[in-house]
């Protein structure tokens, strides 16, 4: 007896922007009742789990730069409203 599998590298996710609930992940749910076996090893959970906590350390960085500006840029519009107000 031949058991069948399916496993795809990280970069394929990486590819697919990383969506699990609707990308490539999602779309292997075809292949659950048949033979062929979806194998995720352990090296690409912990793979693609360091490169979404890179996109949240970059997503919150992001955020923190944004929050920041909008601060400054309201401390200016305050100051130039009392000077010229």
């Amino acid at each position: 007896m031949q058991d069948d599998a399916i496993t795809l590298d990280t970069n394929i996710f990486v590819a697919d922007g990383l969506r699990l609930e609707s990308g490539l992940l999602a779309r292997m749910s075809q292949f659950k009742s048949g033979s062929a076996k979806f194998i995720l090893s352990e090296i690409m959970v912990r793979e693609i789990s360091n490169k979404l906590h890179e996109r949240a350390a970059d997503a919150r960085k992001d955020l923190k730069k944004a929050i920041h500006a909008s601060s400054s840029a309201q401390a200016r519009q305050t100051a130039c409203t009392k000077s010229f107000g």
